[in-house]
């Protein structure tokens, strides 16, 4: 697989990411640095996701190349939750649109992680599988100033119909009997179960990456038309669906990302699995026009992102400069490398040229 990927990227620089200390553990030794899975931009302001605890952060540029000025908005103080709020959201995906804010959790279900145990205490671990209610979420907040809130005038904060163990997108991939993905609804994210992540959106349409499952190393983007009724999203039917899929080829890896640039849909993919693997950033022409179909031939491989080994998973990415030129890419790393926590409160992410 990695004898098809080019050369990589080298960086342009790095991006300080300051947080608040007195915020920097979530639970009770989850240091948010070491496990960002989303990022997006509004303004002069990054949100970003730990894919642990059911929060948002924010930080805002104090120079081109930090952020700090740390806020943390609990989600439980902006929506109706399927669950209690001690349980994660697994935030994977988010993007700002027209002054919404838009996320989405995993959607997955978990497996026991066996730690070193007698061989039949691992296989008992293994069989253990449960959801995590808030995992389920796919919502967006209306922005103030570039601060989420649960009302705006005649704007509200919405979700997609979710409980403690399904969604209304799940529910629409059972109901229909999908032959693609109906049988990995019920099967572990990181068994190559499904695992949504990367979210992009365009109005009340929405592009929803799956890191799993792949199929014959062709990965899965859903693309929904949504429509907001007071504080609900309601998915829409076409052609007697209620989503369209797209099928890409990108090295045999999923989705980790997705972001529009233009016309074009940008999607960051890494390996489905948690382990180390070759990641890399695809554009997929005109993808985010209405039609648009994902002909092979439309989807190109701009960047290969540097590998180090147990460290840096490439996890989310945001375009913060669009001027005349090339735009500039920020990616947020999952396992972030030693190194790159210069100090108690920071770590770094790098900032790309994208072709």
């Amino acid at each position: 697989m990695s004898d098809n990927m080019p050369a990589a990227t080298n960086p342009i620089d790095s991006v300080r990411l300051e947080f608040d200390p007195e915020s920097l553990t979530i639970g009770k030794d989850t240091d948010i640095r070491n496990q960002l899975s989303g990022i997006a931009v509004s303004g002069s302001h990054v949100f970003l996701a730990c894919d642990e605890g059911c929060r948002l952060e924010r930080l805002t540029a104090k120079s081109a190349t930090t952020f700090s000025a740390h806020q943390v908005f609990a989600l439980d103080k902006l929506l109706t939750l399927p669950a209690s709020s001690k349980e994660e959201a697994d935030i994977e995906g988010m993007d700002v649109d027209d002054g919404w804010l838009w996320f989405i959790g995993s959607h997955s279900v978990k497996r026991k992680k066996p730690k070193a145990e007698s061989p039949a205490e691992i296989a008992a671990k293994l069989l253990e599988t449960s959801r995590d209610g808030n995992r389920h979420l796919l919502a967006r907040l209306p922005l103030v100033d570039h601060t989420p809130r649960k009302v705006d005038g005649q704007r509200q904060a919405a979700a997609l119909g979710a409980t403690a163990t399904s969604s209304a997108l799940l529910d629409a991939i059972r109901s229909a009997n999908d032959p693609h993905l109906a049988r990995f609804v019920d099967l572990p994210g990181k068994d190559n179960g499904i695992d949504f992540e990367g979210l992009a959106a365009r109005g009340t349409r929405v592009w929803v990456g799956l890191r799993g499952p792949v199929l014959r190393e062709w990965c899965c983007i859903l693309e929904l038309q949504l429509e907001a009724q007071d504080d609900r999203l309601l998915l829409q039917s076409a052609n007697g669906s209620s989503y369209r899929k797209h099928f890409l080829k990108l090295n045999g890896l999923g989705v980790r990302d997705l972001i529009i640039v233009g016309d074009d849909l940008l999607i960051l993919a890494g390996p489905t699995m948690p382990h180390d693997g070759p990641s890399g950033v695809w554009r997929w022409k005109n993808g985010a026009k209405a039609g648009a179909s994902a002909d092979p031939v439309a989807i190109k491989q701009v960047m290969a992102l540097p590998q180090i080994a147990g460290a840096d998973r490439p996890e989310g990415m945001a375009v913060i400069d669009e001027g005349p030129g090339p735009p500039s890419l920020l990616v947020v790393f999952d396992t972030p490398h030693e190194q790159r926590k210069v100090d108690a409160k920071t770590v770094l992410a790098d900032l790309f040229r994208l072709p």
